[in-house]
């Protein structure tokens, strides 16, 4: 019981005192056209290497690009290579020219002089309305098909209103005269 304890409470400082490493997405809401950077925070060490992945796996078929920054050919870029993308020595990466194709799952996988790290932010891309712009065609016909059942639903019950309400007491009002 006490060693359970004991293993415990060392679990959890190591995880309090390992400086996971974060991506902050600025701006928060990136728009089409414009730039985003997947700003990357908390690394501890020196960063020998790192590699961007576009998807939902670390594999090489999801690689944009592998960075190091003391080698004379810095970057290398994978099947994935976004010509948009710039990375910075200190893991971030810089989209300029925002597309709705950038909407995706992006993973960093840090490799510094004390451990390997990876951390995954999810960008999504809005229209110049501040919308997300990633709206399929049978959602924009769901919205529309539902927008028109809306109004006929309002007319159809207003119209029911006027002959069971309306209606009888004009007629009665006749009548009385």
């Amino acid at each position: 019981m006490r060693s359970c304890i004991i293993t415990g409470l060392l679990s959890l400082w190591m995880d309090l005192t390992s400086g996971a490493i974060n991506i902050q997405l600025i701006p928060q809401y990136p728009v089409i056209g414009e730039s985003a950077t997947l700003n990357v925070t908390g690394v501890t060490g020196k960063i020998l290497s790192f590699a961007w992945f576009k998807g939902p796996k670390t594999a090489f078929d999801y690689e944009i690009l592998v960075y190091l920054p003391a080698s004379p050919v810095s970057l290398a870029t994978g099947p994935l290579h976004i010509s948009r993308a710039r990375p910075f020595p200190d893991g971030s990466l810089l989209f300029s020219d925002l597309s709705i194709i950038d909407s995706d799952i992006y993973t960093v996988k840090i490799l510094t002089d004390k451990q390997v790290e990876e951390a995954s932010v999810t960008l999504a891309v809005y229209g110049a309305c501040g919308c997300s712009a990633g709206l399929s065609a049978g959602g924009i016909a769901g919205i529309i098909c539902g927008t028109v059942l809306g109004i006929v639903l309002i007319v159809s019950a207003t119209f029911l209103l006027y002959k069971r309400c309306v209606l009888p007491v004009t007629e009665e009002q006749r009548g009385v005269s």
